[in-house]
């Protein structure tokens, strides 16, 4: 295996990971869009570099609210489209976190907070700038582009030398100039220069979904997005992302109240990883840098989900069988799959839509046990059993089709998503 398809592999196999949207438009808690979008004073937001003091930012608290979650890793926007680094600029500017009222780099901090938990660090960096030489990016003629781009240049290679070995760096903004040049050959080949065995990533927007734009790129982008099939699973020749918000903003926004709910998070989840996708959530710190007590709850939530699953989630392959429901006599396709364990001689089934067993008039929905089939599965199947309660379970096989009796869940519990063992030979 070469050095690409093992930081590949390694990424694709984490399954789960966040992202942390934090910087200068945490302030104003309406998301980090909120300058450009509520024509914010620039005078007046320049001058809020005096009040960003990250008192409560505790990255050591981060990262461990990480591992228990059980994400993989952590991507930090080091530079938004604002151009306020939360890291040491070096000269390049002042407009950094160790000139605000912080007077901290808080890159350092997170990457040493980061290898401490055994977590990945990974730096997101905005290549749309809105305050550059008092312009922004969308408005520079071709000279003035080339010259952003050595800035740009400058600033992501300090990221690369600066911090130690990194898993990698997330661009964002190059939708917004397509008609320029973005270089990517120079950008691309510094950071393999410096950190090779870093992953480089390209957020492609909400318009080009998937995208692969250079073949520098290891992992395409979906954001917002559901994963959609390939022709063969994501996490071989080439790793996938879905990255999305918990509620509508990826910066803070207290009076957004659209949070996705525990079942569209789980489902999520497994449904990326139904592709090989890694799933990415979305965490807005608040104003100081502390983690608002909600997207705490949601991380606790989803790790103890992780704690059941998440073996199964991580480690293995997707294996492309048909999956369906029996009802009545008939087979109708649903949102099951098959993962394949990496060391073999095992597969795991997801289950969604299970029932609760226990008196009709009490428990909601589905009852009871539902029939699930796997319509081509050439493995020979030994046994199977939940990955939770090491309940045996009911199977018969005729050739490729396989039958699985799949209990419902006893009164108490509802994991939306429950994963069943298939031993094969």
């Amino acid at each position: 295996m070469n050095n690409r398809q093992e930081r590949i592999k390694t990424f694709s196999n984490f399954g789960f990971g966040l992202v942390l949207h934090w910087g200068l438009y945490s302030l104003l808690e309406r998301g980090e869009w909120v300058q450009h979008n509520h024509k914010y004073d620039t005078a007046a937001y320049k001058n809020l570099i005096n009040d960003f003091t990250a008192s409560e930012f505790n990255a050591a608290q981060i990262a461990a609210l990480a591992r228990k979650s059980g994400a993989g890793f952590i991507i930090l926007t080091t530079r938004h489209h604002d151009g306020f680094s939360l890291y040491d600029t070096r000269g390049l500017n002042e407009w950094d976190a160790p000139h605000s009222a912080a007077r901290r780099d808080l890159v350092a901090e997170f990457v040493e907070a980061c290898r401490n938990e055994g977590i990945m660090p990974i730096f997101y960096h905005t290549t749309l700038d809105w305050h550059w030489r008092g312009k922004t990016t969308w408005d520079l003629d071709e000279a003035e582009f080339k010259d952003y781009l050595d800035y740009l240049l400058s600033s992501v290679e300090i990221l690369c030398t600066q911090y130690g070995p990194i898993g990698g760096l997330v661009f964002d903004g190059n939708w917004s100039r397509p008609d320029m040049n973005w270089n990517y050959d120079r950008l691309y080949g510094m950071i393999r220069k410096h950190q090779p065995h870093a992953l480089i990533m390209d957020n492609t927007g909400l318009e080009r979904p998937g995208v692969l734009e250079h073949p520098e790129i290891d992992v395409v982008t979906f954001e917002q997005h559901a994963v959609t099939a390939s022709d063969k699973p994501y996490g071989e020749d080439i790793a996938a992302m879905r990255w999305l918000t918990l509620n509508d903003h990826w910066g803070v926004a207290p009076h957004d109240f659209n949070y996705k709910s525990g079942r569209e998070i789980l489902e999520g989840l497994t449904r990326s990883r139904r592709y090989g996708a890694v799933y990415t959530l979305n965490l807005g710190p608040l104003p100081n840098g502390g983690i608002d007590e909600l997207d705490r709850a949601v991380l606790a939530r989803i790790g103890r989900w992780m704690d059941l699953y998440g073996e199964a989630v991580k480690e293995g392959r997707v294996e492309m069988y048909q999956c369906e429901t029996v009802q009545e006599n008939r087979a109708v396709p649903n949102s099951d799959f098959v993962r394949s364990a990496g060391n073999g001689g095992k597969g795991y089934l997801f289950c969604h839509n299970l029932g609760i067993r226990g008196q009709e008039n009490v428990t909601w929905g589905q009852q009871g046990s539902s029939l699930r089939r796997i319509s081509s599965c050439p493995k020979k199947i030994r046994s199977i059993y939940w990955m939770d309660t090491k309940e045996e379970l009911e199977f018969k096989q005729e050739g490729t089709s396989l039958t699985v009796n799949c209990s419902g869940f006893s009164y108490g519990e509802n994991h939306v998503v429950r994963v069943a063992v298939l031993v094969w030979d």
